[in-house]
C-alpha cells in the first residue's frame, strides 16, 4: 500500500509541474504575438531600404562599391569598396543585365553576360583585381553578395563601361559567361537579401524554453523513470508479500504460488 501512495504522489507533483510549464509556454507565446505586429509594420520601411541602398549605395551602408573606373578589353581593373566590421567570404559577379533600369542589356542584339569573378573574396579586403576583362564591350554593373547569405548583403556598383581594345583573344575563352546559371545565383541571392530585409529583423525573437518550462520537463522525465522502475519492481515485491503471508497463516512448506 505504501508503495502504490508513492506511485500517486508522483504522478500528481509530474501532473502539477507539467501543467506548470504550460502556463509559462502560454505567457510566452503572447508576448511573442504582442511583439509581432510590430516587427510586420516596419517591413515596408526597411524593404525601400534595402532597396534603395542596393541601387545607389550610400557611404551609411555597411558596404558600398566605390564608382569604378572604364576598362578595356582583356586588360586589367581593379574593383573597389568600403566595409565596416565586415570580413565574410564575398561572391563577385559582373553582369549587364542590371546595367539598365528596365533590366535588359542596352543595345540591340546585345548577350545577356553574367560572369562570377570570385566566390571567396574576404570584405574586408576593399579590392578585388580583375586581371582580365574578358567581356564583351558594353556597360557593366558589378554585384557582390555574401556565399553563405547569412547577412542578407546583396549590392551592386555604379555602371562603368567597357570598350574594344586592340587585344581581344581572352574573349574567345569567355564564351559560355553568358549561361543563364550565373543570373539565377544573382536573382537567389537578391530574393534571400529581400526576404532578410522584410523580416524586420524577427529571426532575433525566436522562442526558447524557460526555465520553468525546462525544469517541469526535467522532472516529468524523473518521474516517468521512477514509475517505471515501480512497474519493474512492484509485482515481484507483491509476489514476495504474499509468500510471506500465506507462510505465516500455514506454517510450513514451501509453498508455490500458481
Amino acid at each position: 500500500m505504501r508503495v502504490t501512495a508513492l506511485a500517486l504522489l508522483l504522478a500528481a507533483v509530474s501532473c502539477a509541474l507539467a501543467k506548470h510549464g504550460e502556463g509559462e509556454t502560454g505567457g510566452d507565446a503572447d508576448d511573442v504575438q504582442s511583439t509581432t505586429p510590430a516587427a510586420s509594420g516596419s517591413n515596408p520601411t526597411s524593404s525601400s531600404t534595402s532597396t534603395s541602398a542596393a541601387a545607389s549605395p550610400t557611404s551609411s551602408s555597411p558596404f558600398h562599391f566605390l564608382p569604378p573606373s572604364n576598362a578595356t578589353t582583356c586588360s586589367n581593373m581593379m574593383l573597389q569598396w568600403q566595409s565596416s566590421n565586415i570580413s565574410v567570404p564575398l561572391t563577385l559577379t559582373i553582369t549587364n543585365e542590371r546595367a539598365t533600369a528596365d533590366g535588359t542589356p542596352s543595345g540591340a542584339g546585345t548577350t545577356l553576360v553574367s560572369h562570377t569573378l570570385a566566390t571567396n573574396v574576404s570584405a574586408a579586403a576593399d579590392q578585388f583585381a580583375w586581371r582580365t576583362v574578358d567581356v564583351p564591350a558594353g556597360s557593366y554593373v558589378a554585384v557582390a553578395f555574401d556565399t553563405a547569405r547569412t547577412l542578407g548583403i546583396f549590392v551592386q556598383s555604379p555602371d562603368f563601361f567597357v570598350q574594344d581594345g586592340s587585344d581581344e583573344s581572352c574573349l574567345a575563352s569567355a564564351t559560355n559567361s553568358s549561361s543563364g546559371a550565373p543570373t539565377a545565383t544573382l536573382d537567389a541571392a537578391s530574393s534571400s537579401s529581400s526576404s532578410d530585409s522584410s523580416s524586420g529583423g524577427t529571426g532575433a525573437q525566436e522562442k526558447t524554453l524557460s526555465p520553468g518550462v525546462l525544469g517541469g520537463v526535467v522532472a516529468g522525465v524523473v518521474v516517468g523513470v521512477l514509475l517505471l522502475i515501480l512497474a519493474v519492481t512492484f509485482p515481484q515485491y507483491w509476489k514476495e508479500i504474499l509468500i510471506r503471508r500465506r507462510r505465516n497463516r500455514h506454517p510450513g512448506g514451501p509453498y508455490h504460488l500458481f
